[in-house]
């Protein structure tokens, strides 16, 4: 309750006392203070949804990240560090995947840079095939995901690319 009402300082450090319990059950009231008018509240209670969110939650937070209309960056880490504990890497990225039909292309660009900090089967596919995607912003995260990538599996799509490099920046 401190941290929806009362002053700025005292709902920060309510959504800080959250994250530092480890109050998953805190997550609904966090996924509101996301969007709250004061940018300080909206950060630590991004900041504790990438603590605190669970598998569950991960729709949640793709569709925070997909209708932000600041936060941009601080979403995409806590979607990340969310999906990223959750055991099965396939299911954590499948929300993030799966909002990547029907959406801008700024969004897609985001959805893919947090799917590649969550390496599995699905993610890798997404990232060749927004290579092939008309948008730059759309290639340039696929590229940037699959050149971090941490195993050998991208390396024929990364030397195909460099044999014929489809836009300046790739060169």
């Amino acid at each position: 309750a401190a941290a929806q009402s009362g002053e700025k300082a005292q709902r920060v450090e309510a959504i800080q006392a959250l994250a530092g319990r480890n109050a998953k059950s805190s997550v609904p009231p966090l996924l509101k203070l996301a969007i709250d008018p004061e940018a300080a509240v909206r950060a630590a209670a991004i900041k504790a949804l990438g603590i605190l969110a669970v598998a569950k939650d991960l729709h949640s937070l793709v569709d925070l990240l997909i209708h932000a209309q600041s936060d941009r960056d601080s979403l995409e880490g806590a979607l990340a560090q969310a999906a990223w504990r959750v055991p099965d890497k396939d299911a954590a990225t499948a929300p993030v995947l799966a909002a990547l039909a029907g959406t801008t292309p700024e969004n897609q660009a985001a959805l893919l840079r947090v799917a590649a900090q969550i390496p599995g089967t699905t993610t890798l596919t997404a990232l060749r095939a927004g290579l092939k995607d008309a948008d730059p912003g759309v290639q340039n995260a696929a590229l940037r995901g699959l050149a971090e990538w941490p195993d050998a599996a991208p390396i024929a799509d990364l030397a195909a690319l460099l044999r014929s490099p489809s836009g300046e920046t790739h060169r």
